[in-house]
């Protein structure tokens, strides 16, 4: 709402499910359109997540800022976050994974296997940063102004 309100151009990309997307627009319709496919999101199966690739250039043009809210619990978040940046476009990753995977009873080495997988994650985040791309955790409690304050001050004001 507040890049809408600076009259900056807003689209939307939605992985999870059906691809979907906005192309980039202004004014107070457009925020609307966005917080419709917003909670049509919340209904989407991350397992059929289609590839970066469907999506028009038009609403990924290079130079955009593309703001991307995953838990990266899935390889599949973070090659999209990578295709943006061989895109062109500057992606900003917002981790709203709240919690760790948790492995089902019963299941041998159960301990290994999450500390392989932290591991993992902290690497993949090591990645992003050394490529220049920031990360800031949300957990939804607080504000998503208080998100976007720890994020570098050229991406606050992009």
């Amino acid at each position: 709402q507040a890049y809408l309100e600076r009259h900056d151009r807003v689209g939307l990309v939605v992985l999870g499910g059906e691809l979907t997307w906005l192309r980039p627009d202004i004014g107070g319709r457009q925020f609307y359109r966005v917080i419709e496919q917003v909670l049509g999101a919340r209904h989407a199966h991350a397992a059929d997540r289609p590839a970066l690739s469907g999506v028009p250039a038009a609403a990924l043009p290079p130079g955009a800022l593309a703001m991307v809210f995953s838990p990266l619990l899935d390889s599949r978040a973070i090659d999209a976050v990578h295709a943006l940046r061989a895109c062109g476009v500057t992606p900003v990753v917002i981790d709203v994974r709240t919690c760790e995977p948790s492995p089902e009873p019963g299941i041998a080495n159960a301990d290994l296997a999450a500390r392989l997988w932290r591991v993992e994650h902290r690497l993949d985040l090591r990645g992003f940063r050394r490529s220049g791309i920031p990360v800031v955790g949300w957990d939804g409690t607080e504000s998503l102004d208080v998100a976007f304050s720890k994020l570098p001050n050229r991406m606050r004001s992009a």
